[in-house]
């Protein structure tokens, strides 16, 4: 799982980093968010991981742009005391860098050919910016360490309000958002409590006409799906899905307003304590979405919390044995609270365990 971790530490540098943000560290970070964000929706779908056909040159690509930055910064902190002000990089680090963002926007690419290559043969609604309600139906991710966001966000979603209420879960890439997002939509008490719902992942590189295309299928009340329909019959379509109804639309992954900007206002408010989730990184994306309504910002997971996901995704119900227990302590430990990160690495060492004890039955 080094490409992962190696996205993760370049994703930290480039936030904590004391050099004024150049529009190549921008562009930097918002390829390595992707990245993450394809991750992390790959994995709630419980499907093939068309990001791991590109480990080696994700985190080939990760270390050397994290070598130019921390080599940066080393220059800086020999010329003076402080770095607190940054200076530029030099055209040299730049060209470096560009060259990293090309190789990621590269992979981004190919990466999103292959999905649209699988899911045309596979006949699913997955559209290039996400997926309706098949993305929330695999409810096998224990939400675990998250008991106390669930029971929250269930008072907030069944709450007494007539109004529509916009309810922004935030947090970095891997924190767990998708998982909380996708347990409250599939929880019985809140299936039951709306007429319809919807759920489209919107990602960085959004298109319109499929995000709306997606919420018209999942929220359509006869057999037809909606095909090559304009911008403009999808929204009247999709705000007629919804008149009258209390409906619940989860909005998954969305990186900046305007993509909020497009399909808010075919929501209609009929007073009705309709919900719509909204999961981002951005806390600006939220605070525009609703700037009356609390943001439920997500808590990296506690030590005792991340070894306890670990050994569960390795091990199921059964006891670690307690030779292993100090080292998978220090495995939780290093995935720094994150638990995509966990539920990844634990599916790895999980596979490896199964691997050797068949290999060890063969020879007995």
């Amino acid at each position: 799982m080094a490409y992962y971790a190696a996205l993760v530490s370049l994703l930290r540098t480039l936030e904590d980093s004391p050099q004024p943000m150049q529009h190549v560290l921008s562009d930097l970070h918002d390829k390595v968010g992707c990245l993450l964000g394809i991750l992390e929706v790959d994995s709630s779908r419980k499907s093939s991981l068309s990001i791991m056909d590109f480990e080696g040159q994700i985190r080939d690509a990760s270390f050397e742009a994290q070598d130019i930055i921390d080599s940066h910064i080393s220059t800086q902190l020999e010329l003076s005391e402080s770095v607190s002000c940054g200076t530029l990089m030099s055209l040299d680090e730049v060209k470096g860098l560009q060259k990293v963002i090309d190789e990621l926007a590269s992979i981004l690419s190919k990466i999103k050919d292959t999905k649209e290559e699988a899911d045309q043969g596979a006949g699913n609604l997955w559209v290039a910016a996400g997926a309706s309600r098949s993305v929330a139906s695999n409810d096998n991710a224990r939400p675990l360490g998250l008991d106390h966001d669930l029971l929250h966000l269930k008072d907030r979603l069944t709450g007494s309000s007539s109004n529509l209420d916009i309810i922004s879960i935030v947090g970095m890439g891997g924190i767990g958002k998708t998982t909380l997002a996708r347990n409250l939509y599939n929880d019985p008490l809140i299936e039951n409590r709306f007429d319809t719902r919807a759920w489209v992942v919107v990602s960085q590189n959004y298109h319109v006409q499929e995000i709306l295309t997606s919420l018209v299928n999942s929220t359509r009340q006869d057999g037809d799906q909606v095909h090559k329909k304009s911008v403009d019959e999808l929204a009247v379509r999709l705000h007629k899905n919804l008149k009258r109804r209390r409906y619940l639309i989860v909005m998954d992954d969305v990186w900046d307003v305007k993509a909020w900007d497009v399909v808010k206002r075919f929501f209609p408010d009929d007073n009705n304590s309709s919900r719509v989730i909204l999961t981002t990184r951005q806390s600006e994306v939220a605070m525009y979405a609703n700037h009356r309504s609390p943001i439920h910002h997500m808590a990296l997971l506690s030590p005792e919390s991340s070894w306890d996901l670990l050994r569960e995704t390795i091990f199921g119900q059964e006891d670690c044995p307690y030779a292993l227990q100090e080292i998978g302590w220090n495995i939780a430990e290093n995935c720094k609270g994150l638990p995509l990160a966990i539920v990844v690495t634990g599916g790895l060492l999980s596979k490896t365990a199964r691997k050797k004890t068949g290999s060890a039955l063969l020879k007995m």
